[in-house]
Formats: structure tokens, sequence, C-alpha cells
């Protein structure tokens, strides 16, 4: 093995590490956003074709996964205009300029002044009855 092929194969595990950290510093992050889904590093090795009868070294790749149409945890709110979903499926919302939005997040109130009526969810955007 080159000392090239140390290095990259080194670089792939750092990396691969790099972002199984991110996903549990999300997670930690959106610990109590509403409607946040955790995400989970997956990782893969990879295996590199050898030249010449040489070995090489190969590395490590990453997906991340978040599990956004999982069921959460359903907690009871003292807010008539909150909703959950049981089961599969999203809730369909907008933005102001009609941009539909898919969201699990049920957690809706009615903000005035921000142009049109109805109700709308956390972000702000419309909800489409």
């Amino acid at each position: 093995m080159s000392l090239y092929g140390m290095m990259r194969t080194g670089v792939s595990g750092m990396n691969a590490q790099a972002n199984r950290l991110s996903a549990v510093a999300d997670n930690i992050a959106n610990s109590d956003t509403t409607g946040y889904k955790r995400s989970s590093a997956e990782f893969s090795t990879l295996i590199m074709p050898g030249t010449g009868g040489a070995y090489n070294s190969g590395g490590v790749t990453t997906t991340i996964r978040s599990a956004v149409s999982t069921q959460g945890v359903m907690t009871y709110t003292t807010s008539v205009s909150d909703l959950a979903v049981n089961g599969d499926g999203f809730f369909v919302v907008q933005d102001a300029s009609g941009t539909p939005y898919l969201t699990r997040a049920g957690s809706f109130k009615q903000i005035t002044g921000m142009g049109g009526s109805g109700p709308r969810d956390v972000l702000g955007r419309h909800q489409s009855l």
C-alpha cells in the first residue's frame, strides 16, 4: 500500500466519523423541536479495485438517514389548533406564495398580518384544508 492509499483511507474514516457526529449534533440541537425526527448515519465499506496485484485499502462512506415518516410521540396540548397524524401521512401546508410543503408537525397557530387568512403552522405557512 502506498502512502497516498494510507492517507486516503484515513481521511475517508475521519470524514465518515465527522458525518456521524454531525447527525448526533443535529439530533441534540433539535431534541425540543416540534415534529423533528432523528437522523442516523449508516456506514458502507468501499472496496477499490487493485491494479497490478497491488493492495488497495479502500475506504468508508456514510449515508445520513432521516426518519421523517415515522410516528413520533403524541403529547397533550391545551391549544385547540394543534393536530396530530396517527399513522402514515403528512399535513400539506403552503407559504404566502402558495408553494406547498409536507410536514408532520401539527402545531398550528393563527397569525395575522402576513397576508391571506386561515390557520398557519409555526413557521407562518398556510394550512391547506
